[in-house]
C-alpha cells in the first residue's frame, strides 16, 4: 500500500514491501521442500519406473515451483518512489528489489500529462488499484497495487490537488 509525504515543495509516494513480508516469503517457501525430501530423498526406491515413484516425482516437482515461486517474491517484489518537487519542478520514479539495482529517473514536472488510477483485473478475485503516471514523451510510471481503489483515488486526487491540476 502506498503511503504519502507531504511538505510545502515535495510530495513523495513511497510503496515499500515490508522486510517482513520478505523474510515471510522466504521462509513459506522453506516448507513446500518436505515434499521432495520426503518423497524422493527419504525413500528407499528399488525402481524408479513405477506408478508410485513418478507421481511422486511429479508432486515433488510442483512443490519445487511453488518455493521457486515464493522466493522469487520475496526477492523481486519492488520497492518504488515517486516525489513530485515544487521547488526543483521536477517529478522523479526510483525503484529497487533486493536483486535490482536503485534505480531513478528525473523528468521536468511539466512532462507530467496525466495522473490516474490503473485497474489490474483478475481471473480470480477482485481487482487491485496503482497510480500510474502518464508522461508526453509516452512513458508512464505506476506504483505497486493496492486493493483499496478508494484509498488510491484518494491518493490521485491528493497529488492533482498538490499540483494544482483538476
Amino acid at each position: 500500500m502506498p503511503s504519502i509525504v507531504e511538505s510545502d515543495f515535495k510530495l513523495l509516494i513511497q510503496d515499500k514491501m515490508a522486510p517482513g513480508k520478505r523474510v515471510l516469503f522466504g521462509l513459506l517457501a522453506l516448507i513446500p521442500l518436505l515434499a521432495p525430501y520426503q518423497l524422493i530423498i527419504l525413500p528407499d526406491w528399488e525402481s524408479y519406473f513405477n506408478f508410485f515413484f513418478i507421481l511422486a516425482l511429479l508432486i515433488s516437482i510442483g512443490a519445487l515451483l511453488v518455493s521457486g515461486l515464493l522466493i522469487w517474491a520475496a526477492i523481486a517484489g519492488l520497492d518504488s518512489w515517486m516525489r513530485f518537487n515544487k521547488q526543483d519542478q521536477t517529478f522523479t520514479y526510483a525503484y529497487s528489489a533486493p536483486i535490482l539495482p536503485f534505480r531513478t529517473f528525473a523528468y521536468p514536472l511539466e512532462s507530467v500529462q496525466k495522473i490516474s488510477v490503473e485497474t489490474h483485473e483478475w481471473s480470480d478475485g477482485e481487482p487491485s488499484y496503482s497510480i500510474k503516471v502518464y508522461l508526453l514523451d509516452g512513458r508512464e510510471h505506476k506504483t505497486g497495487s493496492s486493493w483499496d481503489k478508494a484509498e488510491i483515488e484518494g491518493t490521485v486526487e491528493r497529488v492533482n490537488n498538490y499540483l494544482d491540476r483538476s
